[in-house]
């Protein structure tokens, strides 16, 4: 549980193909504390290996089409309804489209899903981090300790094919 106050929960899933292991963060679109516009998805990931076991994180992200500063309401903070209800829904549509035909992808090369997808909690200092694609080591401590208390072992990988 991070020491900072909630500001939402990700989804953590750990794919594995013989001695390889892909980690994947999924955080859901949010509010950019930095630059008060919408982030789209943003996808944290890594493929690690026995022979390379601390591969940094990148980051996979759309640009959001959705707001920009003058879509924020300055006293509340809330983002204004500037888009149709039907052009949002389209680009939601889009973006679940794109991340089901990246992990149609990852099944069609194998790789299978390791264990069960583990609900992660991030803090708005997190998402400072997130929003200038920089990793989040608090939340990376979160998610190793949320893999140990889930059941995951504790190496990240398959030691034999």
């Amino acid at each position: 549980m991070p020491k900072g106050k909630g500001a939402g929960t990700g989804l953590y899933l750990e794919f594995r193909r013989d001695t390889y292991t892909n980690q994947f963060i999924l955080i859901p679109q949010f509010l950019s504390p930095l630059e008060r516009k919408v982030m789209n998805v943003t996808l944290i990931h890594r493929q690690v290996t026995k022979d390379n076991p601390k591969k940094p994180w990148k980051f996979r992200r759309e640009d959001s089409s959705v707001t920009s500063p003058r879509d924020v309401d300055a006293t509340t903070g809330l983002i204004k309804r500037t888009m149709p209800l039907e052009a949002a829904f389209q680009e939601a549509t889009h973006d679940l489209a794109q991340w089901n035909l990246y992990m149609q992808a990852m099944a069609s090369g194998g790789w299978t899903l390791y264990k069960t997808p583990i609900g992660i909690e991030y803090t708005a200092i997190d998402l400072k981090e997130i929003a200038k694609l920089e990793t989040p080591q608090a939340l990376m401590r979160r998610v190793e300790n949320a893999r140990v208390e889930s059941g995951f072992d504790k190496l990240l990988f398959n030691v034999e094919s």
